[in-house]
């Protein structure tokens, strides 16, 4: 297995003569139809003295790896601000858009439609059009947003979207968890259906935490034109999560969130399941899941207590049909990027396929904090050479952006095609 390492393949949206800074982040590749690929990339807000502001995303399609290029865009949403009826001025932040999509030309009965869950949060607004992440405490009320895709062979739409919040959150049939925040890839097909790994609470979905939430695998099915949850199957339970300010004891194994989900189908027909532990003991953890019965059930088959970074952690599947977990490598933060292959019998990590290492290669970030290189995506997808190529995607940039610094030119969305040796498993049949 080899991994190229390629300059950033999108750095800024197209200008929007606000005069404001903008950069394109967090990314998630997925077929289309044949031949072409898409790439639902996140838009960050620069020169904020607050992290994660993000603003929306834009659809980049391609036809070739090396052809990535914002003159492709697709706007999907941007970030809005309203006053409410107590004449507050309030902020909706648009955070990165996953799903699922069957491509144009399938052999499904559903072929060229889709999905996307947008998690939206209504903050309030301060000057200069910020907000500030203090307010995840008690300030903010968190929405998600359902969009439906359509393409049709000639163009990618947004066929409607609709708001879930409080009021009316996201819950399938019978089910008490409501279902918030996206996973950090698309999801699978499983027969006429789309299994997607969401995470999900209970409580006051309003908030930004709730004491109960859940990593897990809704299944998304096409009914009266629209797709939509008909069930949810927590894989792992998060009980006891700390309230936003709240103090973290770093070893007391009582405060954990698992978060961030994603799962890959297995060259057997089984699928496979992660999720990153944030918090207390389970920063550096890395737990997989298998199941052999359409997610109804889930038994853990990996448990590495120190096998990562704090950071995101993503299940991918080669273009042979071989799994692997991506994520920043022990001990180095978010500056080195690495593949850990599964073995054979999916019980065990081999040995670290090398990525990326941006301290390395690009020096110490211009802040002297650390280089962001993390939240991965990763798709096989047949392009306009009529070739599978299986692409990984990340974002790097300076952490001192987060504090209001200017974004280097190292600072972008990345794309990179990973080769290996075995005969090639498409994900998709045509025709």
């Amino acid at each position: 297995m080899k991994v190229t390492q390629s300059p950033a393949r999108l750095i800024a949206p197209p200008p929007t003569g606000d005069g404001r800074t903008y950069r394109y982040g967090v990314a998630a590749p997925f077929q289309i139809a044949p031949g072409l690929a898409g790439l639902m990339t996140a838009i960050r807000n620069e020169g904020y003295e607050v992290g994660d502001f993000e603003n929306g995303s834009d659809l980049i399609l391609f036809e070739d790896i090396d052809d990535i290029s914002p003159a492709n865009s697709i706007k999907i949403c941007r970030n809005t601000h309203f006053t409410n009826d107590t004449g507050e001025d309030r902020i909706i932040l648009r955070f990165p858009i996953r799903g699922g999509f069957v491509p144009y030309g399938a052999a499904h009965p559903f072929a060229g439609t889709g999905f996307g869950l947008c998690e939206a949060a209504d903050f309030p607004r301060y000057a200069d059009g910020y907000y500030n992440k203090v307010d995840k405490q008690d300030k903010v009320v968190r929405t998600t947003e359902v969009y439906q895709f359509a393409y049709d062979g000639n163009e990618f739409r947004v066929v409607d979207c609709e708001v879930y919040g409080p009021d009316n959150p996201i819950c399938a049939p019978d089910s008490e968890w409501a279902l918030t925040w996206p996973s950090l890839t698309e999801g699978v097909v499983d027969g006429e259906d789309i299994l997607f790994p969401v995470m999900a609470m209970t409580g006051d979905v309003g908030a930004w935490y709730t004491p109960r939430m859940a990593s897990g695998v809704s299944r998304w099915r096409y009914e009266s034109g629209r797709w939509k949850a008909v069930s949810f199957v927590p894989v792992i339970v998060s009980e006891n999560v700390p309230k936003i300010g709240d103090p973290v004891q770093a070893q007391d194994p009582a405060y954990a969130l698992w978060m961030e989900p994603s799962v890959v189908r297995d060259s057997d027909g089984s699928l496979l399941f992660t999720a990153r532990g944030c918090y207390g003991l389970t920063n550096n953890h890395l737990k997989v899941w298998r199941s052999r019965d359409a997610a109804m059930t889930w038994d853990l088959v990996i448990d590495q207590p120190e096998a990562r970074a704090q950071s995101t952690t993503v299940l991918g599947r080669s273009a042979d049909g071989r799994p692997y977990v991506i994520c920043n490598e022990l001990g180095r933060e978010r500056d080195k990027l690495v593949i850990y292959p599964l073995n054979a019998e999916r019980d065990d990590l081999e040995s670290a396929v090398f990525v990326r290492d941006a301290l390395e290669e690009f020096g110490p970030p211009p802040s002297g904090t650390v280089w962001f290189m993390d939240h991965p995506g990763c798709s096989t997808v047949l392009l306009g050479d009529g070739a599978w190529h299986h692409v990984v995607s990340y974002r790097i940039m300076d952490r001192g952006e987060h504090a209001g610094g200017d974004p280097p030119p190292q600072t972008g969305q990345y794309v990179e095609e990973v080769f290996t040796g075995g005969e090639v498993l498409p994900p998709w049949r045509f025709g």
